[in-house]
């Protein structure tokens, strides 16, 4: 929670590039911890991603074009998955919010 009240934060914005890699690094690191769970273990892990999701999705457009690709691949992955009702709410909620637009939807330039 800190890491993206930091980011949204203009106090913090001379660190901001540094934030992102922090935070892309830590979701992706949890989705793909996740991924390799046996069902049985999933379920205390389900409220943190809630979490991470649902601060993804407050985040303005251009930040979170710039996180959602960065971890894409585990995304896709955990679609394919039995989830609980609310991560899977929240998870299509996230691929919702993709610009409609074909030209949109490639991934920002990595810095």
């Amino acid at each position: 929670r800190l890491l993206f009240s930091m980011l949204v934060d203009d106090k913090h914005s001379a660190v901001w590039d540094d934030l992102e890699v922090r935070l892309n690094g830590l979701c992706r690191d949890a989705f793909e911890y996740y991924i390799t769970l046996q069902d049985q273990h999933r379920d205390s892990w389900t409220s943190l991603l809630i979490l991470l999701l649902t601060k993804i999705l407050q985040m303005d457009q251009h930040k979170f074009s710039t996180h959602f690709f960065r971890f894409y691949p585990q995304l896709c992955e955990m679609i394919a998955m039995d989830l609980k009702p609310e991560l899977r709410s929240i998870l299509r909620k996230v691929f919702l919010r993709l610009p409609r637009n074909s030209s949109s939807l490639s991934p920002p330039e990595c810095s």
